[in-house]
């Protein structure tokens, strides 16, 4: 992350840097949601500072890109421990 992005961030919430990064930076929406997306980030999760389901998804999507990768599926994604540590199965 660049110092100057870590500025705005500032601690604040996700929706509140979001916007702060789209104003200073002159950012369309749509256009930092594609990067965002493109970095297996889900902006709907992001904007509404739902951090379960971001961690949760985002977890899935990179073993999903794994298993893809190594042309097997990855055991325990349904596991106890899994569903513990987010809440539900992967």
């Amino acid at each position: 992350m660049f110092a100057r992005t870590n500025r705005i961030l500032n601690g604040s919430a996700p929706s509140v840097y979001i916007n702060r990064i789209e104003r200073a930076d002159k950012v369309k929406p749509d256009d930092l949601d594609n990067y965002l997306k493109s970095h297996l980030n889900n902006t709907q999760f992001i904007r509404s500072d739902n951090f379960d389901d971001f961690f949760a998804n985002r977890a899935k999507d990179i073993l999903d890109l794994i298993s893809k990768a190594m042309g097997k599926s990855i055991a325990n994604r349904d596991s106890e421990e899994t569903i513990l540590a987010f809440g539900k199965s992967l």
